[in-house]
């Protein structure tokens, strides 16, 4: 074990504004930053020897070995709203620039992917971060995620912010309001707000999508638990 600080991060769950205050006072040396989200572990969630994956086995080595490790948690649901807005406005730009190739499911809009998840409960997009919402990630990465040190829900940063101080002497800032400027920078561009449609499709979509992810849900409850 050393003093390294290891932080994991999973896509859509306020792991930008974490990373941005780790890295505004620790160096490469003193942090690490691994990633639930990297396509070379999601590529491979439907394999029977998942767990057995370099990488897998890599955040595991990670996690025993560092001095803290930190992790932020978000509502799967929640999660997977998130994850097809910010699909939906940013999908364009990285087809332009040629660091995705468009599937029939990219084209669709948020509802219609809504619909075809819960067709088939699968998300054929390469945009990792609506990839990893797919069902059974919290549930298949439990093992992982029941190890981390400091685990806190999006919900609820500033308890978290305030175990890291307390218990690890480690002092960052909330910042998640500047997040939502640069979602709100995001929507003036493309001349559109979506809170309130975001809204109106979780509650359609709601309790379909309960069913659909009653195991990463428990999973989910069982984790933001675990210190409060």
């Amino acid at each position: 074990m050393n003093n390294k600080i290891l932080q994991l991060r999973i896509p859509k769950s306020a792991s930008t504004f974490l990373n941005d205050q780790l890295k505004n006072k620790y160096n490469s040396e003193e942090l690490l930053v691994l990633s639930l989200g990297q396509s070379i572990l999601i590529d491979s969630f439907y394999e029977p020897n998942y767990e057995k994956h370099n990488y897998y086995q890599k955040i595991m080595q990670g996690i025993e070995e560092s001095g803290i490790s930190i992790c932020i948690i978000r509502n799967p649901i929640d999660r997977l709203i998130s994850a097809l807005y910010h699909h939906k406005f940013t999908f364009q730009g990285r087809v332009d620039s040629s660091q995705a190739k468009p599937t029939e499911f990219d084209l669709l809009n948020p509802e219609e992917k809504i619909q075809h998840l819960l067709e088939t409960g699968r998300i054929p997009t390469e945009i990792r971060e609506l990839q990893s919402c797919m069902p059974e990630f919290y549930q298949k990465n439990f093992k992982i995620l029941n190890k981390i040190d400091v685990i806190f829900d999006q919900s609820d940063i500033d308890k978290g912010i305030s175990i890291l101080k307390n218990n690890y002497n480690i002092t960052i800032e909330n910042k998640m309001k500047d997040t939502y400027i640069t979602n709100r920078l995001v929507e003036r561009k493309f001349k559109q707000s979506c809170e309130e449609e975001r809204k109106l499709l979780k509650q359609k979509y709601l309790e379909q999508l309960k069913k659909l992810y009653q195991k990463d849900i428990k999973c989910y409850e069982e984790l933001k638990n675990k210190l409060f």
